[in-house]
């Protein structure tokens, strides 16, 4: 068998040692010159000893066949991925309404609360759709979800009760500005298996309070705070975002010391991670320049990074961390995740409600329009630019935001693109310093 080394292959140097990086599986490893020279001329005559080193390297995808056409196999496992249909992703908006004020949100927040019947509609489209179904995965979004606190309980009850009916792996996230939790919908997140959360805090206490203050002005840090050791002392899972642009990328610092402190031994029982704000929606609604590039989210995480290590944070392997083989971008990249929002209507993304696939009455792909627009959520690919086909990236980033690029005809590549070499680096180091 002739072997080729893989076009997704990085070699990097930290000090006197040579790292290797495959994007398609994100292996590393430390390589000495054997590995280099195999890697060079993979089908010369080697020893014994050697041989055995190169097969390792074709089990860990550094070496693959000749005959083999890598972006070919890549672009297949995107499609089959895809149209896969063995878990059903359901993010489910009961209100838009929402009790902050947050200069960036992309929503166009209009007091919408699911109707009883919607919410009916809601439960019976599900039901549908888990024919085939192994796991049925549900995220609660707003506006405020906690806003309309009763209907979340009375879709999970119901989502629970027909998962279990049809043999079907249930699993639960909330997105929520954290203000409302107290022990009752604590109580009620375990109930009703919602085992997750994500709160986001955007920077220090004076930072936080200008930009995420209540409708009326009242300022929210301290009691999300003081929600969140909640949240840990009854054992649920946070995952704390936070989100960054110019106007206050230097107030990150304080608020990792801050975390540290607070949470002291259960520190990584809180995940953190760093939002890019992007200019998304209602951009004359707000000063859009404040926004990071892709490059400078890249400069300030790492610099967060380093804080986070310092204060003795664990850092996960995870964005912007360390990449992670990429099948399909997001939901909107795949034909069995929908988001349903308060009337009902059904989108393939978040931050977009311009091209509905259905609504929970009739279905997806219900007329010639929400077919149409369908396609053209399941259609787009990174395939089909030059750019992303012929990116070392592409395993681990797939074209960047669907969003952007089916809406902006514009790419926002992932920060891979920048920084991949050195995330390598700062992977291995923390590797051999045991962290």
């Amino acid at each position: 068998m002739e072997l080729k080394a893989s076009k997704y292959n990085f070699i990097v140097n930290e000090g006197a040692d040579t790292i290797a990086f495959n994007a398609k599986n994100c292996a590393l490893v430390k390589v000495n010159a054997d590995f280099l020279s195999i890697l060079e001329n993979p089908n010369s005559e080697i020893t014994a000893e050697q041989k055995i080193l190169r097969e390792n390297m074709y089990n860990a995808g550094f070496l693959i066949d000749e005959a083999v056409d890598e972006l070919k196999v890549l672009e297949f496992k995107y499609w089959k991925s895809k149209f896969e249909t063995d878990a059903l992703t359901i993010t489910i908006m009961p209100t838009d309404a929402c009790n902050f004020a947050c200069f960036y949100c992309f929503e166009n927040k209009q007091q919408i609360r699911m109707t009883p019947e919607i919410v009916t509609a809601t439960i019976d489209f599900v039901k549908k759709n888990l024919f085939g179904v192994k796991n049925l995965r549900v995220c609660w979004f707003g506006g405020e979800p906690l806003l309309a606190a009763d209907i979340v309980w009375e879709i999970s009850e119901a989502l629970i009760e027909i998962a279990a009916a049809n043999s079907c792996e249930y699993s639960a996230f909330i997105v929520t500005n954290g203000y409302l939790l107290d022990d009752e919908i604590i109580s009620n997140l375990k109930k009703y298996k919602i085992e997750t959360l994500q709160i986001t805090v955007d920077g220090d206490k004076s930072a936080h309070d200008k930009r995420r203050c209540l409708k009326s002005g009242g300022a929210t840090f301290d009691k999300i705070l003081a929600n969140v050791k909640k949240i840990v002392d009854n054992n649920l899972k946070i995952a704390l975002r936070v989100n960054v642009d110019k106007s206050n990328a230097e107030t990150i610092e304080p608020l990792i010391k801050r975390l540290s402190a607070e949470f002291g031994t259960n520190k990584n029982n809180v995940e953190i991670s760093f939002g890019q704000i992007l200019p998304i929606a209602r951009t004359d609604e707000w000063d859009t320049s404040l926004c990071l590039s892709t490059a400078e989210y890249t400069h300030w995480t790492e610099i967060f990074k380093q804080i986070m290590m310092a204060e003795g944070f664990q850092i996960k392997n995870k964005y912007p961390f360390y990449p992670a083989p990429k099948l399909n971008f997001c939901g909107a990249d795949q034909i069995k995740s929908f988001i349903i929002r308060p009337n009902g209507n059904i989108d393939k993304c978040w931050d977009c409600e311009r091209i509905p696939v259905g609504d929970v009455k009739r279905g997806v792909a219900h007329n010639v329009q929400a077919e149409q627009n369908l396609s053209v959520w399941m259609l787009h690919s990174p395939f089909d630019d030059d750019e992303c086909r012929n990116c070392k990236v592409l395993p681990i980033c797939m074209g960047g935001c669907p969003y952007f690029a089916i809406e902006r005809k514009s790419k926002l590549c992932l920060k891979w693109r920048y920084d991949i070499e050195n995330i390598i680096r700062q992977k291995y180091l923390r590797h051999t310093q045991g962290r």
